[in-house]
Order: C-alpha cells, then structure tokens, then sequence
C-alpha cells in the first residue's frame, strides 16, 4: 500500500527510476508504471 502511495511512508524513502515517489500522489505512481499484484490468501472452508 505504501509503494502505491495509498499509505504514507513513516520513515525513510521509495525511489523508482532514480525518482523518490515517496510523496508522490496515487495517481502520478500509477502513471510511472508501477502496480501491485496482491497475492491475498484464500480461505475456503
């Protein structure tokens, strides 16, 4: 969440491409080209 910049970093920084998207909003990572894949677990009873 925090890559997406959904959740803000606390401390320290996120570079991409040499760029710091720590601060960056949503949007503007998005449209760098980063994503997430969840990998959510699955529960079935």
């Amino acid at each position: 969440m925090t890559l997406c910049g959904i959740v803000p970093a606390k401390t320290g920084s996120i570079y991409f491409n040499n760029t710091d998207i720590s601060s960056l909003p949503t949007h503007e990572i998005i449209r760098m080209g980063v994503s997430q894949s969840p990998e959510g677990k699955t529960n079935i009873s």
